[in-house]
């Protein structure tokens, strides 16, 4: 499937120039729409309150506001600069309402498309692309502040395990990775009993993707479960990554809030595009 519709969440400018980058570098050259949405804290105005306490909401209120009409202008500064058809959707909502809105526009994306969470924008919360991936259905595309221009799919490293949430992950990257010159499928092991089955997995993925992608291979490594997120970031750098493919949150979310998980780890330290999939 051609990725065409893309949604673009938008917190922050430092996001919305990342986010906006990326979502220009896929629409283009596929005749794509990008919707860029905003989600704008929205301040109760029931019950009686402290002067004090009101000045701080109206101060609140204001901020809040201001970052919509600036991540707006942005928008449409980039948008004049493209020919990508686009829109812009503002919502002023409570946090329910807002995570809501934004599962139900994720549903209908080809794709959708994250900057890493800020803490300037604490409000929604690190968990608001946990949810939307979770919930959505739909493959996200997560992009490092620092990305501004540049490939993505060019040299692709796929951190395959061989369970349903991978599985979802590369083929929903098809469309991008196509016109890959390099694809490494990387799977670790932590015990050497592993090594036959993560074998026939990795190669039977590396056979499959060769109908779609020119250069494909793969590649076996055994390391304990601490050490996997920087073995698989050393070979990300080694292979000179535009983009990595992996399953997100393969155990269960209470699972992964207790024991981490290697998807977490790697958003955290990763400076290149991550495409996940649940």
């Amino acid at each position: 499937m051609t990725i065409r519709t893309i949604l673009a969440y938008l917190p922050t400018q430092t996001a919305a120039q990342a986010v906006l980058a990326a979502a220009r570098i896929i629409a283009e050259p596929r005749g794509g729409f990008v919707t860029g949405i905003h989600l704008t804290q929205a301040f109760p105005a029931f019950g009686e309150f402290a002067t004090e306490i009101y000045e701080v909401r109206q101060q609140q209120s204001e901020a809040a506001q201001a970052e919509a009409a600036a991540v707006k202008e942005l928008f449409d500064e980039r948008a004049q600069k493209t020919t990508v058809p686009h829109e812009w959707m503002n919502h002023t909502v409570p946090y329910k309402l807002g995570v809501e809105l934004m599962v139900d526009a994720a549903r209908t994306a080809d794709l959708v498309i994250f900057g890493k969470p800020e803490a300037a924008h604490a409000y929604w919360g690190g968990d608001l692309a946990d949810i939307v991936l979770i919930q959505s259905g739909r493959p996200l595309l997560i992009v490092p502040p620092s990305f501004q221009n540049g490939r993505i799919g060019d040299r692709v490293v796929i951190a395959w395990n061989n369970t349903r949430e991978a599985a979802r992950a590369v083929f929903d990257s098809l469309d991008l990775i196509r016109d890959a010159s390099s694809v490494r499928v990387i799977t670790h092991i932590r015990d050497e009993t592993e090594r036959s089955a993560a074998e026939a997995s990795n190669a039977a993925l590396v056979t499959t993707l060769r109908c779609h992608v020119a250069q494909v291979s793969g590649e076996v490594g055994q390391t304990d479960g601490s050490g996997m997120t920087e073995e698989l970031l050393a070979r990300m750098a080694d292979h000179q990554c535009d983009l990595l493919v992996m399953g997100g949150y393969g155990h269960s979310r209470f699972s992964e809030m207790i024991f981490g998980g290697v998807s977490r780890e790697i958003l955290r330290q990763t400076t290149v595009p991550t495409l996940l999939s649940h």
